[in-house]
Parts: structure tokens; sequence; C-alpha cells
């Protein structure tokens, strides 16, 4: 993520600007309604390189000039690794509750991708990973407990 990180944070230098950057590339991309090559991800066990992504999207953008396409090919590639980390992490930890949080967990658009996999905090506090954390523990403790 940080090569996709320095590029959203080029537009803007404080995290504001990086979420309102993926805010704008997350309803971007959920107006796609077209097809773009599926680059194969690159996941060992619960690590991953997203180092040839920036590459790939800026020849996906050069070769068809559409924002939305380009758009949907990362936030694509970025929800497929994330699935493939959670997968093998479930598969080296046991079927644990998982618990997406942070600025990249807003996009809507990812979270369609991961929604059967694990929970999330509410878009709005995803922005800040300490305030999704305890909101999403807030939520499970009152399930648990019937409140």
């Amino acid at each position: 993520m940080q090569s996709v990180r320095v590029s959203l944070e080029s537009q803007n230098e404080d995290s504001r600007g990086v979420i309102a950057s993926l805010a704008e590339m997350d309803r971007t991309a959920l107006t796609f309604a077209g097809s773009f090559p599926v680059a194969r991800v690159s996941v060992e066990g619960t690590f991953c390189c997203l180092s040839g992504l920036e590459n790939k999207a800026s020849a996906l953008w050069e070769s068809t000039k559409d924002a939305a396409a380009v758009s949907a090919f990362v936030l694509d590639f970025i929800g497929r690794t994330l699935a493939l980390m959670t997968d093998n992490a479930r598969e080296r930890y046991g079927d644990l509750p998982v618990i997406y949080a942070g600025g990249v967990m807003s996009s809507l658009y990812i979270r369609r991708i991961l929604s059967s996999r694990g929970a999330f905090a509410d878009p709005a506090y995803s922005s800040d990973n300490a305030a999704g954390i305890a909101c999403l523990t807030a939520e499970i403790y009152r399930r648990r407990h019937g409140l």
C-alpha cells in the first residue's frame, strides 16, 4: 500500500487530503461498469508487495485515459490483495474474527470485496485507526452482551 499512499499524498500533504483523494477515487471506481485487465497480486503468507501497482495503473491510464477504469483497477487490486492476505491469515491462525480499519478501509469498492471476510468501521471512522477500532470494539461488545 505504500506506493498507492504516496501517489494519493502527492495531491495533498495532510491526511485529510489523502482521505479526500481516496474518497474521490472510490466514487469514480464505483461508476465503472466495464472491464479491465486483472493483474496478478503478489502475496506470500500475510505479506504483500504492491510495488508494481503504480506502473500497471499508469500503463492502463496511458492506454485508456479512463479515470473510472484506473480507479476500479487499483482498488480491485488492493481489495484482492487484502482478501488473499486475510485468507492466508485465517489458514495460519484459524477462523478468528477480522476487523478492517484505517483510511483505505473507508473505500466502499474494497468493502464489497472483503465484506464476507470481516467487520468494518463506519467509513467516517476509518480515517482514524484508533476511533475505528474503538467503535468496532464497542459494537462487538454490545452484540455479545445483547445491549
